[in-house]
């Protein structure tokens, strides 16, 4: 791993969200918030907060409302905040029920929100282990509900995941999940949790949903991708359950991670800018990866199979008929 990160170039100059509306899950703070931004400095014209504590995005929404480049706008944007929870199934069904109902169209979903689980934990409400759950099946759920409003954009519109060049980290060579369970049932077994992979395996599992919900999406209507911004300054190490040790990572992050402003460029990027070429696949920074080896192999392609399949159950469990509405069935 090198020390420095690679430069990212600046975004288009031609780059022009006027007239479009734009989702952000976790976009109160972080690389969310820094996202947010910049779409409205790209003169964005409607922004919906996806956060889990409303006073927390109204106060997100002041500070972006007060950024120079955005109160000098003749026109100021609208922001709204939308609860939503990712370890909760009800709360997707309202978040996407609002959405649809509140929405004409949406070109741009950014599913952000993320944990980086230094315990097991299961979510009080799905029973699934919470890295498993919020990752990857909450990303998946709600890309399957919303993928109806921003087919009505007429496209391309853009579903942008967080993902990770850690996923290519992932245990499944080593540690092949019994594809004759559920894929959560790996998950949901504390002696399967390390946190030092864990993070790598649940990055996997997305980039293998949305690689097979790729196949089953036309790109001229919506493009499907995930983004790798890169090691970006953060507040690990202060998060609740982090070790002690976690702490000796922040001079490091310090030293090679980018400034959310950079991480941020390249999430508009992905999701705002970046072409066909991108659908299904990981951008890292501004560049399209190559798919994961072990994605390509009949193992790899049988768990992308149980994978795809088990998240439209999900769907479907949560909100009866959302998938078939979606075209996915």
């Amino acid at each position: 791993m090198p020390v420095v990160q690679r430069p990212v170039p600046q975004l288009p100059a031609s780059l022009d969200l006027t007239g479009k509306t734009a989702i952000i899950t976790g976009g109160n703070t972080g690389l969310g918030l820094e996202t947010a931004k910049q779409f409205l400095q790209r003169g964005l014209s409607h922004l919906i907060l996806a956060v889990r504590t409303p006073a927390k995005g109204e106060d997100a929404k002041r500070q972006l409302l007060a950024e120079p480049s955005v109160a000098k706008r003749a026109q100021a944007p609208t922001i709204v905040i939308f609860r939503l929870d990712l370890t909760s199934h009800a709360s997707l069904v309202e978040f996407a029920s609002r959405v649809e109902r509140e929405v004409p169209a949406v070109d741009i979903l950014v599913l952000n929100a993320g944990i980086y689980p230094f315990n097991f934990e299961l979510s009080p409400e799905t029973k699934n282990e919470i890295g498993y759950q919020v990752n990857h099946l909450s990303n998946a759920i709600l890309a399957i509900l919303l993928l109806p409003v921003l087919q009505r954009t007429g496209g391309p519109a853009h579903i942008t995941v967080l993902g990770s060049r850690m996923a290519t980290r992932h245990t499944f060579k080593k540690r092949p999940v019994d594809l004759e369970k559920p894929i959560a049932a790996h998950f949901n077994n504390p002696k399967y949790f390390n946190f030092i992979s864990h993070y790598s395996d649940t990055k996997f599992i997305i980039q293998s949903f949305l690689h097979a919900l790729s196949a089953k999406v036309d790109s001229n209507r919506v493009i499907v991708n995930a983004i790798c911004p890169g090691q970006v300054n953060t507040n690990l190490g202060s998060q609740d359950g982090a070790p002690k040790w976690a702490a000796l990572i922040k001079p490091i992050s310090n030293l090679r991670g980018r400034t959310p402003e950079v991480g941020a460029r390249c999430v508009v990027f992905a999701s705002a800018a970046a072409g066909q070429d991108s659908h299904g696949a990981l951008v890292c920074d501004m560049t399209v990866s190559a798919p994961i080896p072990y994605m390509e192999t009949p193992v790899g392609r049988a768990m992308e199979e149980k994978i795809w399949k088990e998240a439209l159950e999900a769907a479907e469990g949560v909100a009866p008929g959302s998938p078939a509405k979606a075209g996915l069935v």
